[in-house]
């Protein structure tokens, strides 16, 4: 029996031994989103709480949203801030935090904001790297508009758009294993605004439908290929469903096919150098620079506008009209202003 016990023991340690280098079975990750396949998004959130310790000591912690309690010369321990995400609406109420000392310094309470998150870190406890968040802020009448955006037209001239755009960041936004494919939005490299119309019809307003506002414009994407006489060759191309761009208030549209038509939300803000224009679809996001306010000849171009066939008399012609246009809206505007003052100086 002693002996039975000694083999038994060292049977047992045996099998330990032989186990202990081999990795336990991982057990299987679900997607923390399910359904979504964005893996970075921008979102406009507002501070509602300052949080005065961080994980793992949430027991010595102390969530407050009373802005007096930072001290009266910001002497604080306040060392994070929770803000509600706004901004999109599939994760309205939602919270972000950021890890900051000196939070209160950073992010007065109920001021809003507009940043680039991971949708993994939506919902934690200040996630690993929040601290080099950089948010910008938003005055409360721009993030209204985001949140609620005006329904009716906006008088816009267009005339910042013209030029030749050079795309020189990309960004994805999905898990991507390769390329999308020549013409794409993956492989975009210039944007060419040519004229802020496409044709005769001319208006200065842009509306919540792109259709209603064509312009004479181009996406232009780098095609690069292999032969075995020439080697590798490269040339610009327009996107796989050309066809004719047009804009609204917040959209660029590119194609005619209902099937092959794309659609980039766009956005400028300042650059260095001068105004980013950014376009951005569900899965990329694009950021072009201008290299001139002059895109070129429009009848060497792709573009697919019937002005690209206007004689050079026609198209000054057009032009002279688009100015007059543009002096009579603003003619417009003045008007009402002056007498919108009035009725406020009568009503006083």
């Amino acid at each position: 029996m002693k002996w039975f016990r000694i083999l038994f023991t060292f049977l047992v340690l045996g099998l330990v031994t032989a186990t202990a280098g081999e990795p336990l079975p991982k057990k299987t990750q679900e997607p923390e989103h399910p359904g979504d396949t964005r893996s970075v998004i921008t979102i406009v959130a507002q501070a509602k709480y300052y949080l005065s310790k961080l994980p793992p000591k949430f027991f010595l912690a102390e969530i407050t949203d009373d802005p007096s309690a930072v001290g009266t010369f910001g002497d604080t321990n306040v060392a994070g801030v929770v803000l509600e995400i706004i901004e999109p609406k599939e994760y309205a109420g939602r919270i972000y935090t950021i890890a900051r000392a000196q939070a209160n310094h950073d992010f007065p309470l109920g001021s809003f904001y507009e940043m680039r998150v991971s949708v993994a870190d939506i919902g934690r406890f200040f996630p690993q790297g929040s601290w080099h968040i950089s948010p910008r802020t938003l005055a409360e009448t721009a993030a209204r508009r985001k949140i609620k955006p005006d329904p009716s037209p906006r008088v816009d001239d267009l005339e910042w758009l013209v030029g030749r755009w050079r795309c020189l960041t990309r960004e994805w936004l999905v898990p991507m294993d390769g390329p999308l494919g020549n013409g794409a939005e993956d492989a975009l490299d210039y944007f060419n605004v040519y004229f802020p119309y496409a044709d005769d019809h001319l208006s200065i307003r842009l509306t919540d439908n792109p259709q209603e506002r064509p312009i004479a414009a181009e996406f232009l994407a780098r095609h690069v290929w292999s032969d075995s006489r020439t080697g590798l060759d490269e040339r610009l191309i327009p996107m796989s469903e050309p066809g004719p761009i047009h804009i609204s208030k917040d959209k660029i549209v590119v194609g005619s096919s209902p099937f092959e038509t794309r659609e980039f939300r766009y956005r400028t803000r300042r650059g260095r150098n001068g105004p980013i224009l950014i376009l951005e679809t569900s899965f990329i996001r694009l950021e072009f620079w201008k290299l001139d306010d002059s895109p070129g000849d429009i009848r060497k171009s792709f573009v697919y506008a019937p002005i690209k066939d206007y004689t050079s008399e026609r198209v000054a012609d057009l032009k002279n009209h688009y100015d007059n246009l543009k002096r009579q809206e603003s003619r417009t505007a003045n008007e009402k202003h002056g007498l919108d003052s009035g009725q406020s100086r009568s009503a006083n």
